[in-house]
């Protein structure tokens, strides 16, 4: 209980001791300035990682898009090359045949189709 009697005489003491000051205006006024000017400027910067993550997703479609353009101009050519390849060679177009063995014995190779 004695410690409640001495906090409570602390704390008066400290209160007739300490007075919080006024602001002059001035001050006021050039804090208002200050703290004006930080949000605005905090604010503009907090939209250039935005514009970076804008500019990271442009680059990206455009790297789709030239590659799926890329693979349609070479896709039809190496169809073209393929199916001259197979036409050079018609012997890879005929299915193959079935096969007889010397005792009489019939085996079969795998069917095409």
């Amino acid at each position: 209980m004695n410690n409640c009697g001495s906090e409570e005489n602390m704390r008066h003491l400290l209160q007739a001791i300490y007075r919080p000051a006024a602001a002059s205006s001035q001050f006021k006024k050039r804090l208002l300035e200050r703290l004006t000017h930080d949000l605005v400027g905090e604010a503009k910067s907090s939209t250039q990682p935005l514009l970076k993550q804008l500019k990271l997703w442009v680059a990206i479609a455009a790297t789709l898009i030239l590659t799926v353009i890329g693979y349609g101009v070479w896709l039809p050519q190496s169809l073209e090359s393929d199916l001259v390849a197979l036409a050079a060679s018609p012997t890879s177009l005929v299915p193959p045949t079935e096969t007889s063995s010397s005792d009489g014995d019939s085996n079969s190779t795998s069917r095409v189709g």
